[in-house]
């Protein structure tokens, strides 16, 4: 019995030292070049939820992810549109923001601005190679323009009838 609670509190001296030596400030390992893009990415999604075309322009020279994704799948230029952020959206696709990049739930930028009457962003999204074929996510194969009528949305389905 001795030899065991021996042994038991010789494992649980090697653990604390162990534990200890790890929550040890360490250097700092040398940055890759690569992190500024991520530490920047944030920004991005911050500056396009908040419509700040300035800061969106600032995280993008800084490397940001264009693409990249926030909450529920949103790339930044989702995010600007379900808000209807002009000039960040501008900002995003006049950079090459992928107009029909979906979120978790299927939406695009064009879908967005289709359905929600956002008539700038929907004109940018259709110059910049909006797929006409994509529907809206409720599977009975719902076209934009037919949710634009529905809604009475004029302005947006006379966009969408050409």
């Amino acid at each position: 019995m001795r030899s065991a609670r021996m042994l038991l509190l010789g494992a649980l001296a090697t653990a604390l030292t162990l534990g200890m030596t790890a929550c040890a400030p360490a250097s700092d390992p040398p940055v890759p070049e690569e992190s500024s893009m991520s530490d920047a990415t944030p920004d991005l999604l911050a500056a396009a939820t908040t419509g700040d075309a300035d800061a969106v322009r600032a995280a993008l020279d800084a490397g940001a992810d264009i693409e990249a994704r926030g909450d529920g799948g949103m790339t930044a230029l989702v995010m600007a549109t379900t808000a209807d952020h002009v000039e960040a959206a501008r900002t995003l696709i006049e950079a090459g923001a992928d107009v029909n990049a979906k979120d978790d739930i299927q939406d695009s930028a064009y879908l967005y601005a289709g359905a929600r009457g956002h008539d700038e962003i929907l004109r940018l999204t259709l110059d910049h190679g909006a797929d006409l074929a994509s529907t809206i996510r409720d599977g009975d194969g719902v076209l934009p323009h037919d949710l634009a009528t529905a809604r009475g949305y004029d302005a947006i389905a006379a966009l969408l009838e050409g």
